[in-house]
């Protein structure tokens, strides 16, 4: 001790009575039980004797005072020197520790902590030695036997503990243990808590540590529901705190469901037994380490490698979508449902799942009747695709939120407790939001809830992004195969025609016969010949403009021009057309009909609708309208056909659609797929006026400038 300690300790003793150093010194030692403290003389015999070391040596004071230590040594260690050894060895360094076996007064052996100190006096001179002992024998017996390693970690932190309370005192052992991130508890035989640190209250739902030592015995069931790591029961008897209790170190990890929330926590929980010198449980330690974010992560990297698997079975994206929703109850929520943004912008219902059976259809009744508003948490979501989180769902904000008597009512029933929506993005659309909603359980989501349902909806929405580039890719197949199909159909028809006369004119030459046929007949078939050429020109350009079409914008070459010239011409090519299937062409103006078109493209939209017009209604009057005004110009054609049913108008405009099924009639199904796109490009529009039985009207409408 230097100068400086000694003087401070002198002050602080003086500040004591006369007597009472002594005394509290006295009483220190006397009242510890569970160490053996005595003094020996600088020739190793016992000085003095607290009732620690007669139970641990089983020796009263007249019979060991005065004895040499050496009685306490196995006869081994006395035959080695090891008592002489450690009195050496304490007077060269000052003091010596070890861990050994050494003997009761009835010849039995135990395992003994023990640590030697040389007492000096103000010279350096030895003038004794300080000796504790503790009994160890249980935790030897523990270690030895490794029942599990989580109960000799608590065997030895308490050791350690142990140590440090001789050394610090008890009021410095109980800092320690306060300041521990695991939670430490000490119970007595009837189960009372004698000790708790702050982690053991915080980890137990307390405010504080006393709050938890006043509380009942049956407190902590009363506040938890315990459950095995497989979510059956785990029976309040069979924890490790209180099989500890009688007389078992054991360990276990135990699932805290709190009966108030809902919300669950997992600890490892290790129970150990400290006995009396009678062998029976004078207290029993828990340790519990908290175990809830390894759980819960573990939980989520689980449930996404299940939605992954389950998004990755079919490219049914519905199917799959219904398929999460089931996931997710009861794993995340106790219900879940999933809506898909429709064109006009509103919700509609795909999916939902509840924990609860019974309350399924309260839930789909739910949605049928109050489908989500635009104001509402899924239709915020919806348009802002920012993904929301409500943890605590309060009456008051029911209230506010379902002005309707019944809906509330229902609100209440289905005890909506925290609820999170996600959006469902592909590329920048959203295209849905899930919900996840608590209920029952009465668990509150968080920011790390929020975060696994927001990687729940990237997946799914990957998935569904996989499954209409799939679709679409499926499409593209089926449509080239249609084009290819009905493009060789189409073109077979004026070859074969073409090929056949040509045929015949070869042959009658090589025949020496062509002259023979005659001036009309050659012509006729001459002209034949040159019709089906032109046929096929036709339709190969047809082709080459869905081909560009299909893979650019198209490119318009403007100029400005009257649409009735246009018109006019395409009239008088049709005419001859319209006389061979016994109809009759009409062409009406009126007004101002100058634009900036491209001349070309819209002699290709009126060809194909006067064309149409003929194609389908044989025999009926074709009327072919231009007018002009308010910067517009107006063409309609209209024919007093057969119509074209209204489920099919939409249709037609697409590719390879066609108003008839029939087989007699020819074409590709790309001449109103054309005409839409070549509006289009002009920056007007193409509408249809039909009924079955009165013909049909196509109007197109464009800007002159």
């Amino acid at each position: 001790m230097s100068a400086t300690e000694k003087r401070e300790t002198t002050v602080a003793v003086e500040r004591l009575a006369p007597n009472e150093v002594p005394d509290l010194l006295d009483l220190l030692i006397e009242q510890v039980v569970d160490y053996a403290i005595f003094v020996l003389d600088r020739n190793g015999n016992i000085a003095s004797w607290n009732a620690g070391a007669q139970r641990i040596k089983g020796y009263t004071p007249i019979e060991i005072i005065g004895q040499p230590y050496a009685l306490f040594f196995t006869d081994e260690d006395r035959a080695a020197g090891k008592p002489a050894h450690i009195l050496a060895s304490a007077r060269a360094h000052g003091r010596y520790h070890e861990e050994g076996w050494r003997r009761r007064k009835d010849g039995t052996r135990f395992w003994a902590s023990v640590v030697m100190t040389a007492l000096r006096d103000e010279s350096g001179a030895v003038r004794g030695y300080a000796k504790i002992t503790r009994d160890l024998t249980e935790r030897r017996r523990a270690e030895e036997e490794a029942r599990v390693a989580a109960a000799e970690r608590a065997s030895r932190q308490q050791a350690e503990l142990d140590e440090r309370e001789v050394r610090r005192s008890r009021d410095q052992l109980d800092l320690i243990l306060r300041s521990v991130a695991e939670g430490v508890t000490a119970q007595r035989p009837d189960g009372r808590l004698v000790f708790a640190n702050e982690a053991a209250a915080r980890l137990s739902g307390f405010d504080s540590v006393a709050a938890m030592l006043a509380a009942p015995i049956d407190e902590m069931p009363r506040r938890f529901e315990m459950l095995r790591e497989d979510g059956t029961s785990f029976p309040f008897e069979e924890l490790p705190g209180r099989r500890a209790l009688r007389g078992e170190a054991t360990t276990a990890t135990v699932r805290f469901k709190d009966r108030r929330t809902g919300e669950e926590r997992w600890s490892f929980v290790s129970g150990a037994p400290v006995f009396d010198a009678e062998g029976r449980v004078e207290i029993a330690v828990n340790v519990f380490r908290e175990l809830t974010e390894q759980r819960r992560s573990e939980a989520a990297w689980q449930f996404l490698a299940d939605v992954s698997a389950t998004l990755g079975a079919s490219l049914d994206y519905e199917v799959t979508l219904k398929k999460v929703v089931e996931l997710a109850v009861p794993r995340i929520a106790d219900w879940c449902g999933v809506d898909v943004v429709e064109p006009d912008g509103h919700l509609e219902p795909l999916a939902v799942a509840h924990v609860d059976p019974g309350k399924l259809e309260l839930a789909r009744e739910w949605r049928r009747r109050w489908p989500p508003r635009p104001e509402s948490l899924a239709g915020r979501v919806a348009r802002s695709g920012t993904p929301e989180l409500i943890s605590e769902i309060t009456t008051a904000m029911i209230e506010a939120g379902t002005p309707d008597l019944e809906q509330r009512r229902m609100a209440l029933e289905l005890g909506l407790r925290s609820v999170m929506v996600v959006p469902l993005r592909v590329g920048n659309e959203t295209i849905g939001v899930l919900t996840f909603v608590t209920a029952e359980s009465g668990r509150r989501f968080g920011a790390q809830d929020l975060v696994l349902a927001s990687e729940v909806a990237r997946r799914a929405s990957l998935a569904v992004e996989n499954a209409r580039a799939y679709t679409e890719a499926r499409l593209a197949v089926q449509t080239r195969d249609n084009f290819l199909a009905i493009a060789s159909h189409e073109l077979r028809t004026p070859l074969s025609a073409l090929s056949v006369m040509t045929t015949s004119l070869v042959r009658a030459a090589g025949q020496g016969r062509l002259l023979s046929l005659g001036e009309d007949a050659l012509k006729d078939r001459m002209v034949k010949a040159d019709r089906q050429t032109r046929q096929l020109a036709r339709l190969i350009d047809r082709l080459l403009d869905v081909s560009r079409l299909s893979t650019r914008d198209l490119r318009l070459e403007r100029e400005t021009l009257d649409l009735v010239e246009v018109a006019r011409d395409v009239v008088s090519r049709y005419e001859d057309a319209a006389a061979e299937r016994g109809s009759r062409i009409e062409l009406k103006t009126s007004g101002e009909t100058t634009g900036y078109w491209d001349r070309g493209r819209l002699d290709q939209v009126i060809t194909n609708l006067v064309g149409n017009a003929i194609k389908y209604a044989p025999g009926a009057a074709v009327t072919v309208s231009v007018s002009g005004g308010g910067g517009h110009a107006r063409l309609t054609v209209r024919d007093e056909g057969p119509g074209i049913p209204l489920e099919h108008q939409e249709r037609i405009f697409d590719q390879f659609e066609r108003a008839s099924p029939s087989e007699d009639l020819p074409g590709m199904g790309l001449g109103l797929w054309l005409v839409r796109r070549i509006v289009a490009a002009h920056g007007g529009a193409i509408t249809l006026d039909s009924r079955p039985g009165t013909g049909a009207t196509f109007s197109v409408v464009l800007p002159m400038r």
